[in-house]
Formats: structure tokens, C-alpha cells, sequence
């Protein structure tokens, strides 16, 4: 794979014939030409895609931006679902990026891989790279090498559900959703979206309300966390609410928040407010007054559509250095001004390092948390780090 292809997952947010438009966390908008559906023959791409479909994709940086502003075009698009898990033995030479999502959904960065060691692939197919029909998104590496037992664990890692406690108690949450009847879910920013029976549910919800609840776990069969919602408790309309008169089913806020990451290249940024988690900036409101650690005030919507990351702003005012934003609302984000880079590993379309700190001791760093583009910072560069 040449060194300006990156890996993503997105989903399709504008369709025609020929050619359409993925939104992506990382890249921003990416032009997804007809060409890039290899994986089948496609004369149309609202006959095999729809709008809003979640898809995985490679994408190669074109060198001037183009085709509405994007910064990436599409080389390979897929559907989710139809990653093929397999063995590498099945269908040969799989280039597998550092990119690639571990168990924990996290860019695995080589960690684990040994000459030999079996593993298990989720992979879609690419243009023949390098002897390569395919490219992994996923992979999972085989505990003890044995790769017939059909489960494994990371690393010895535990899986995302092992790692959640059994309750959660206290947890503040906004209605993100309220259908006329039946349950109704809640996110927050600490324990993520949350499931209110619909016996729980009292004449003073609305969406947009704020809760104090307390939480249980339930598992599913796929090993994916569900909470439940008990013992709840009103705290009111902690933000204003803006009416969407085209959709009442879904939420607006106006809110404040703290910037965390900023993308240059990709003209996009990510913010933190305590009570509603991450919110996303896209291309279309991004502005170069943005930097990390600055006070906004925005206009979010409540997507859904990254589990992390399921905000969205749809207006944003640069408010500049304001202490009192900070202190109000990114009370969570512990953040200090002595870490000093140590270690820089360049990889294909990525890094990866490790910083230092008198307080707090060495923490590892990757691509995901620039702030500036895709340039890593230098050896002894002193950073702001947030956690």
C-alpha cells in the first residue's frame, strides 16, 4: 500500500450515479469515486449503497483538494458488513496496516505480531498492491499461536465488556431519545448510551432533559455492553434546547466546550464538555482560530453515529483562552505542560512515540492525538497533553 493511503470507516452522507461522499472522524470528507467499488462489478452506486450507510474504506491524499473540498479519494469501499473474517492461510498476502482496529477497536500499532504467530483478519478487498488483493481492517492475534480454538483475547487484553464493571452508580446523562411510547435511551459522557425502560418513564421527560441514574450491566451474545437505567432522578434542562421544526426527534443543544484536538490537514477538530462527552467539528464549520485547549461555544446535534464520538456541531464561536469555560465544563480533562517527547517511531501512514513526565511518569502517543496535521513532533519537544 503506498505511503499516502490511510484506512477509514465513515459513513456515506451524499449520493449520485457516478461518484459520493464518505464522512469520516479522521479524514473528513472523502470523495468515493464508482471505481473504488472493487469488489464487485457497480454501474451504479445508489443500486449497491444507500445514504448514511456506515462503510469501510481506503482512501489515497490527493494532492490538491478537490471534489468539494476533500482531501482524500476513495480507493476501496465496502459495506461493514461485509468484512470477510479469515485466516491469512485462506486467501494469501493481506497487507495489514498499523491502522488496523484491535478487539478494543483501536488502532493495534504492531503490537503482538511475531514471525509465525497465527491471527485472525477482518478484511475487505483492494486494488493489487504489492502482490496484495486485500487489506485487513481488523485483527485479533491468537493467543499461544493457536489459531483453531476460534477466541482470543489481545495481548491477554481484556475484551471491552470484560473491562466494565458489573453498575455504575450516579451518572449524569441527557434523553437523546424519546419515541412516543416504548424505551427511551440516555448518554453520557462517562458510561456512553444507556436504556430506560419504558416502565421507568415519568411525565417530566422530554428530550433534552438531564438525569442523575444509576446503571446495570447486560451483555449480549456478540459481547457488546447494553446498560440499563435505574433510580432516576430530574436535574432539569441543564442546556438550551434547540427546536428542530424538520425533525423533533432529534436533539439539539447549545453548549460549551473545550477544544482537544485540531486537524489541519483534514480541517476538522474535536471538543470536550464534561456532561455530553466528544463532539465532532466538521470541514464545514472548522476554523483556523481553533486550538487546543481554547473555550467555544457550539451548536451540537446528537447523532449516534460514533459510539465515542456522537456529537456533532453544526455552528461553533471561538471564544478564545476562557479559564471559566475550562473550569466549568472540562473538569474531567486533566491536562499538564511538561510532557516532553522521548521516543518517535515513523510507520506507514502513521507514528508512534512516547513522552515523559516528572509527575506523571511515560505515556504512549500515536498519530490520534495530534492537534497540528500529520507532521509528529520532534524528539525533546515539550507538549500539553489532556487526559
Amino acid at each position: 500500500m503506498a505511503m499516502t493511503r490511510s484506512l477509514g470507516e465513515g459513513k456515506i452522507y451524499k449520493m449520485a450515479k457516478k461518484f459520493a461522499y464518505i464522512q469520516d472522524e479522521r479524514l473528513g470528507a472523502v470523495y468515493f469515486p464508482i471505481a473504488a467499488c472493487v469488489s464487485s462489478d457497480c454501474y451504479d452506486l445508489r443500486d449497491k449503497f444507500q445514504a448514511d450507510e456506515i462503510v469501510i474504506f481506503t482512501a489515497q491524499k490527493q494532492q490538491n483538494i478537490q471534489n468539494e473540498n476533500c482531501r482524500y479519494v476513495a480507493s476501496s469501499v465496502v459495506k461493514k458488513r461485509e468484512l470477510i473474517s479469515c485466516s491469512v492461510k485462506k486467501f494469501g498476502k493481506v497487507f495489514v496496516p498499523y491502522s488496523a482496529r484491535n478487539e478494543l477497536n483501536k488502532a493495534w500499532l504492531g503490537k503482538g505480531a511475531e514471525q509465525g504467530r497465527s491471527c485472525q483478519l477482518k478484511i475487505f478487498r483492494q486494488p493489487d498492491i504489492n502482490q496484495c488483493r486485500y487489506v485487513a481492517f481488523g485483527i485479533t492475534i491468537t493467543e499461544g499461536g493457536n489459531e483453531e480454538n476460534g477466541t482470543s483475547k489481545l495481548n491477554g487484553q481484556l475484551k471491552g465488556a470484560e473491562k466494565q464493571p458489573d453498575a455504575a452508580a450516579e451518572q449524569i446523562g441527557v434523553i437523546v431519545s424519546y419515541p412516543s411510547q416504548g424505551d427511551c435511551l440516555v448518554y453520557s459522557a462517562q458510561t456512553g448510551l444507556a436504556r430506560l425502560p419504558a416502565a421507568g418513564r415519568q411525565s417530566w421527560m422530554k428530550l433534552g432533559r438531564f438525569l442523575q441514574y444509576d446503571v446495570t450491566k447486560q451483555q449480549d451474545t456478540n459481547g457488546k455492553v447494553n446498560w440499563t437505567i435505574k433510580n432516576v432522578k430530574d436535574l432539569g434542562t441543564l442546556y438550551k434546547i434547540i427546536d428542530d421544526y424538520m425533525d423533533e426527534s432529534k436533539l439539539h443543544l447549545e453548549v460549551p466546550a473545550v477544544v482537544n484536538r485540531v486537524s489541519t490537514s483534514s480541517r476538522a477538530a474535536w471538543l470536550w464538555n464534561d456532561l455530553i462527552g466528544r463532539i465532532y467539528i466538521p470541514s464545514s464549520c472548522f476554523s483556523r482560530g481553533l486550538h487546543a485547549f481554547a473555550s467555544v461555544r457550539i451548536r451540537a446535534l446528537y447523532t449516534g453515529a460514533f459510539e465515542d464520538v456522537p456529537w456533532s456541531a453544526l455552528s461553533i464561536e471561538v471564544l478564545g483562552d476562557d479559564d471559566e469555560i475550562r473550569k466549568t465544563n472540562a473538569q474531567l480533562l486533566i491536562t499538564d505542560d511538561q510532557w516532553v517527547v522521548k521516543f518517535i517511531q515513523a510507520q506507514q501512514q502513521t507514528f508512534f512515540g512516547f513522552m515523559d513526565n516528572p509527575k506523571f511518569g511515560s505515556a504512549f502517543i500515536a498519530w490520534t492525538d495530534l492537534t497540528e496535521g500529520d507532521t509528529p513532533p520532534a524528539q525533546g519537544t515539550v507538549c500539553r497533553q489532556g487526559t
